[in-house]
């Protein structure tokens, strides 16, 4: 986010306005600019120092405002438990409207940037050591202290994942960390977000070198994200942290021909520590063996396996319960009370780099440096991989790998979404305050167990009726010619209208088809493809009014303008993937 100046603006309007209203109706007062990026500006709030207001451009409001207020929305009425403190998570609190009660923007804590570093600042050693731009206290930030923050990193990361987002645009210019270890992570309304019917509104961005190799070349706008895409950014920040800034598919290249490029590498799972021959560890790198064991492991996990099969990656959780055990077995060197290291080593890894270098002025306070490999006269080239359990034995405290195939982490599925059908939803963009919203509340408070699921529907004419299905009426030979349920063909259709309340089902679908072009037609969902929601969550049916089916997604998006604005294409798959709203 860069800082630059200018005039507070609405859609609408040219005129600066100096006031917002939060959704209950108070009236805030903007004060100074706190900077800007491509969808909007932050400001402070006069008379508030802990909460600021973002605000997003005419232009923005004008191309995306229904998708940012159904995004936003939901983030207000469910929030992750590490939004709580204020600091770790910049997460929404209040929605914010402008004078005509139009959506504008929304509140949030303001994080304390001044008091922290960026995350790469504090992996890189020659930055703590000699950047004069840094806080004084980064130059003491131990090895503790960096175990400490990745443990902070993965439990924030984990809270998000538990209350059922992904957070996609994970790089490391959002992520800060300060002093006590603690970190923050900013600029978070772009993550996935489960809307209040269950529908997944996908996060459309990532940095370039922070993506998943499943999700390279994709278009994102389109993509429904897994945790699992997550966990690989996250793992590359906690390497990078214990690894003194150094990536873990950064190798010097020993095989035939040239050398694969960055992405290349990621996606063959072309990990410097994981066994390929053909990778030699730069000169000036670590070793994993400073790692302990278990944090070792789970790497090879990420990095080898992982980087082919999203689920051998090891989850947040993990993470946690593993660095959480690092943190407990730490020493203290004799000959430098700054320096500190797993203790499994016998020696102090970072007094023997600092006998190495040419400047011992290099390992002042860090004791980290940038030549030589550590431990002296290791090995440049890995040693191929234990075969006992598929990764060998794990340190009491790690999390367990069981079994002869290796360990495939369970996904950390939120308690309120367990049964959530795959699928995509329409629902109307509500309000703060309304039905919907608190339906939502209900849900995180673990009240009802079920209410957010995906949504679409069908009766079944041509592929078998059935006796709940619409009642007789006059509507009944249009319902007749225009029932189509369908099954898992790999085909897309365009979704118009949603019906899911147990009566006036005949006259609401009939309504519905007249005020829809005329090859639209309706389906049951328990009659069709199987990532359909069956019911709802009375035990009545759903129907859905759709156009198709079609061959490309690009085909359904083109009729977006015949549907009412939030329409969405969803494929007949039987994972339900989401493709796009037409309000995106």
């Amino acid at each position: 986010m860069t800082t630059s100046r200018c005039s507070l603006q609405f859609a609408g309007s040219a005129v600066a306005r100096k006031h917002v209203f939060v959704s209950s109706g108070t009236r805030l007062a903007v004060g100074g600019e706190l900077g800007t990026g491509g969808e909007g500006t932050t400001y402070r709030i006069s008379g508030d120092a802990k909460t600021a207001v973002k605000l997003y451009h005419p232009a923005s409001l004008a191309a995306k405002g229904k998708l940012y207020e159904r995004k936003v929305s939901v983030m207000v009425a469910n929030r992750p438990a590490e939004a709580n403190d204020g600091q770790s998570l910049a997460w929404p609190t209040e929605i914010v409207l402008d004078a005509s009660r139009q959506f504008v923007g929304f509140t949030m804590p303001i994080i304390d940037t001044k008091a922290a570093v960026k995350w790469h600042n504090a992996a890189n050693p020659s930055t703590r050591d000699s950047d004069a731009s840094m806080p004084p206290w980064l130059r003491k930030f131990s090895y503790r202290y960096r175990v400490q923050a990745c443990r902070n990193l993965a439990q924030v990361v984990a809270s998000t994942h538990f209350a059922g987002y992904v957070i996609g645009d994970l790089n490391q210019q959002n992520i800060f960390v300060d002093l006590s270890a603690g970190v923050s992570l900013i600029d978070l309304d772009s993550i996935q977000v489960p809307d209040e019917m269950g529908r997944v509104l996908p996060c459309p961005v990532a940095a370039a070198g922070f993506i998943a190799p499943e999700l390279m070349g994709k278009d994102l706008k389109l993509v429904a994200r897994e945790p699992t895409s997550d966990y690989f950014v996250m793992a590359l920040h906690l390497y990078t942290m214990l690894m003194e800034g150094w990536a873990p598919y950064n190798a010097t290249w020993g095989g035939v021909g040239d050398k694969p490029d960055a992405s290349q590498r990621i996606r063959e799972g072309l990990y410097v520590n994981g066994g390929d021959r053909r990778l030699r560890r730069p000169p000036k790198a670590l070793s994993d063996e400073v790692l302990p064991p278990g944090i070792r492991n789970l790497f090879l996990l990420c990095f080898a396996d992982g980087a082919r099969n999203p689920n051998a990656r090891p989850s947040a959780k993990h993470w946690v319960t593993a660095l959480d055990e690092a943190a407990k077995n730490i020493k203290r060197c004799s000959k430098d009370r700054v320096h500190e290291y797993p203790s499994h080593l016998s020696n102090c890894p970072w007094c023997e780099r600092a006998q190495q270098a040419t400047s011992a002025q290099a390992f002042r306070n860090s004791g980290t440096a940038q030549t030589g490999i550590w431990p002296p006269g290791a090995s440049s080239n890995r040693p191929s991989r234990p075969n006992i359990g598929g990764y060998g034995t794990i340190p009491s405290g790690s999390p367990t790998f069981g079994g002869a195939g290796g360990y495939v982490p369970p996904r950390p599925t939120p308690a309120y979404r367990k049964q959530i059908i795959s699928g995509n939803v329409p629902g109307t963009i509500y309000r703060y305050g309304s039905a919907a919203a608190q339906i939502l509340r209900w849900i995180r408070n673990g009240v009802v167990a079920l209410i957010a699921f995906s949504i679409i529907g069908s009766v079944a004419n041509s592929c078998g009726s059935s006796s709940s299905g619409p009642s007789a009426g006059s509507d009944s030979n249009l319902l007749a010619q225009r029932g189509q349920n369908l099954g898992c063909s790999g085909e897309y259709i365009l979704i118009l209208k949603s019906l899911i309340e147990q009566s006036s089902f005949e006259s609401d679908i009939a309504q519905s088809l007249r005020s829809s072009p005329s090859d639209a037609r309706y389906l049951r969902t328990d009659q069709s493809c199987s990532s359909f929601a069956q019911s709802s969550s009375s035990g009545g049916p759903i129907y859905a009014v759709y156009l198709g089916p079609f061959s490309s997604p690009a085909a359904a998006l083109a009729r977006c303008a015949e549907g009412p604005s939030d329409s969405y294409v969803k494929p007949l798959t039987s994972d339900g993937s989401v493709v796009s709203s037409c309000a995106s």
